[in-house]
């Protein structure tokens, strides 16, 4: 049976919810790639819908769905996301309106999903290229521009992946740059 977007989150609030206590809010997946294998990341943080402020991670798990097994957790004091301080809140940046969000919501698991199952590949086909730049279109949409770069401090690899394969040019390729 296919692994679905579901099945991924599932898998982390169901299998490890230990590790995920009440109250906390956890990111969208993002692909990493571990001894050869394709597996999903994710950090934790405090989200407070009522003033839209959220706080820096708190944690990062890696997770490998499929197997129901844990790969990785560490504490934002084992492996930092920067110098900042977990304990601040920060109000959510975003150029887009809540309608755009909205749609992006709405499209990003079926995204994920599409770019999952190549992610990593040396080439791609031009069908593949569109999808991978749909994917960080909604990415951009839908994940705050003040909290991408805990996104990309998760899975480095996949975000350099994605610049490289999308290229010079490309309206994606430098937005997505880890300098």
């Amino acid at each position: 049976m296919e692994l679905t977007y579901d099945d991924i989150i599932h898998a982390l609030i169901r299998d490890f919810e230990d590790y995920v206590p009440d109250g906390i809010s956890h990111s969208r997946p993002v692909v990493a790639q571990e001894n050869g294998k394709i597996v999903d990341c994710f950090f934790l943080y405090t989200y407070n819908p009522n003033k839209s402020e959220f706080s820096a991670p708190s944690a990062r798990l890696t997770l490998e769905p499929r197997e129901k097994k844990l790969v990785r957790y560490y504490s934002s004091d084992e492996m930092p996301f920067g110098e900042i301080d977990t304990t601040q809140m920060f109000k959510v940046v975003s150029e887009y309106t809540k309608e755009q969000r909205l749609n992006a919501y709405k499209q990003y698991p079926n995204c994920y999903m599409d770019v999952r199952r190549f992610a990593f590949q040396k080439q791609l086909s031009q069908e593949q290229l569109s999808i991978l730049s749909h994917y960080y279109k909604t990415f951009t949409i839908l994940v705050p521009t003040n909290q991408k770069i805990f996104y990309v401090n998760l899975s480095p690899s996949f975000f350099e992946w994605m610049a490289k394969m999308l290229g010079p040019g490309h309206e994606y390729g430098n937005a997505v740059r880890i300098d």
